[in-house]
């Protein structure tokens, strides 16, 4: 069921984009 997050947070973290947008949603 989560697997499709951990795909596209691998994505965003890759991108860096996603670094604070990843500290509110942790």
């Amino acid at each position: 069921m989560q697997s499709q997050y951990v795909i596209l947070w691998n994505i965003f973290v890759t991108n860096g984009s996603a670094s604070s947008v990843g500290f509110v949603l942790h």
